[in-house]
């Protein structure tokens, strides 16, 4: 991989790689902080992507409702392995809703700016949305919480403006305290996306991406029960 050679399959790969190690140190080792050091990096990687894709899916709403069914199916290996391994749990949703609410919020956003309207109330609808998405993520608990849409809304908001769109998303980071300082570092790779799609072309590719959350929360979930056994 080149320099600013970056397309999106290496972006994904590099997503899910570090998501992994987050969830191992989550999981397996969960008194190593480098492991979840590492998996910072992940989330601003998927957010980034999910702004750059909303641009080239043939339809929202079809990608929508694929990250929302995926909500569903990853929530019960999300609890099982990061939530104290109760089926159940109420208090934190897994990072597929998160995802599904700035993608929401975004989609209303390329609508109001269809309406062309006078700049500033144009300002104004853009940030009530943007409020109303985070009170949506504050309620349900999703992953990240009110940071995802602000993360998310600072990546859209500000694409035409490199400058602007990575040094408010890095304050974001940095605001959020603990270890979610260092996913700053996945922005140096964001500034090498070069806008292409790379190999993961194909449907049955880009599904594999989405099976593979609720499919490596599950294997964690049975080695650290192995690993407990002995």
């Amino acid at each position: 991989m080149e320099y600013q050679k970056l397309n999106s399959t290496h972006l994904k790969l590099i997503a899910l790689i570090t998501m992994t190690i987050d969830h191992i140190g989550a999981v397996i080792f969960t008194e190593t902080e480098i492991f979840r050091i590492i998996g910072r990096i992940a989330f601003p990687i998927f957010a980034f992507l999910l702004t750059e894709g909303i641009f080239y899916t043939k339809n929202k709403w079809k990608y929508l409702s694929r990250l929302l069914i995926f909500a569903l199916i990853s929530e019960i290996p999300f609890n099982l392995a990061l939530k104290d391994h109760s089926i159940f749990y109420s208090d934190h949703q897994n990072v597929f809703f998160s995802l599904a609410i700035g993608l929401l919020m975004m989609i209303i956003l390329e609508e109001i700016k269809k309406k062309e309207l006078h700049y500033i109330l144009d300002y104004a609808l853009s940030l009530l949305i943007l409020i109303i998405a985070c009170i949506i993520a504050y309620m349900l608990k999703t992953d990240y919480n009110v940071f995802a849409p602000m993360i998310i809304f600072s990546l859209y908001n500000f694409k035409d403006y490199p400058f602007l769109r990575f040094s408010i998303t890095a304050a974001i980071l940095i605001c959020m305290g603990g270890t979610e300082p260092w996913a700053v570092l996945s922005i140096p790779m964001m500034l090498c996306y070069n806008g292409s799609t790379g190999a993961l072309k194909r449907k049955w590719m880009r599904m594999m991406v989405y099976w593979y959350y609720p499919s490596h929360l599950l294997i964690l979930v049975i080695i650290a029960k192995l690993t407990r056994l002995f």
